[in-house]
């Protein structure tokens, strides 16, 4: 059923992007591939999974909260398109093991690894870090993981903004592959050593992504800083 009512779902918000979204996107090769990987995404609103998941040609097992389970509809909905849920409160092992075994047999796994909505400061594009789960993940499944930077999601936050015309633009810029180290110590040094991997591919992603938008889209980085961060 899950493969299913998951192509099911995303044709439907396709037909209704097609009305209401104008999309861009840089560097969609780098997920329009087989094999597994992880998809690590930026976070500014609830909507990255939805407006993704039809952007991507793969089906997409999303890394859930816990919590989002508590509501039918909700975990109805995720246990129908695959998700993986995860306790970030209480034991997360659960979670990073169903999810590596996923990207394990060739499955693309998506995680916000901010944990949670982050702008400003507090955003991995602004100079903040991110959560090790999508590292312990790769590392654990032995794949790699593609950072992807999306922009302007937090202005389709309402019922309003989803009415055609005009329609609203979307960025998606995907990175290069970030591969688990083969070598570094012990598996908190090769998690960590990875993760500043990642937040330095996500920064080069942005500043490649903002460098590629005109003066009329300068308001999208906005949400997040409307200065480029240079990548170290």
């Amino acid at each position: 059923m899950g493969a299913i009512f998951y192509r099911t779902l995303r044709n439907a918000v396709r037909l209704v992007r097609i009305q209401t979204i104008r999309q861009t996107a840089l560097n969609s090769d780098r997920v329009c591939r087989a094999g597994g990987f992880v998809l690590a995404c930026t976070h500014i609103s609830h909507i990255e999974p939805i407006v993704l998941s039809a952007a991507m040609r793969r089906q997409v097992h999303w890394v859930a909260r816990q919590e989002f389970y508590r509501y039918g509809v909700a975990r109805f909905i995720l246990n129908a398109s695959g998700a993986v849920p995860i306790d970030r409160f209480g034991s997360p092992i659960i979670g990073v093991r169903t999810a590596a075994q996923l990207a394990r047999v060739g499955r693309c796994v998506g995680i916000f690894p901010e944990g949670g909505i982050a702008k400003g400061s507090q955003s991995v594009l602004g100079g903040g870090s991110i959560k090790g789960g999508a590292c312990s993940i790769a590392i654990d499944a032995s794949v790699p993981i593609v950072p992807a930077v999306i922009l302007g999601t937090d202005g389709l936050t309402t019922v309003k903004s989803w009415i055609p015309l005009p329609r609203k633009p979307v960025f998606f810029a995907f990175g290069r592959d970030i591969h688990p180290p083969t070598s570094g110590g012990p598996r908190r040094s090769r998690r960590l050593q990875m993760k500043h991997a990642v937040e330095q591919e996500f920064r080069a992603v942005y500043s490649e992504l903002v460098a590629a938008l005109d003066s009329d889209h300068s308001k999208l980085t906005a949400a997040i800083d409307s200065r480029p961060i240079e990548p170290n």
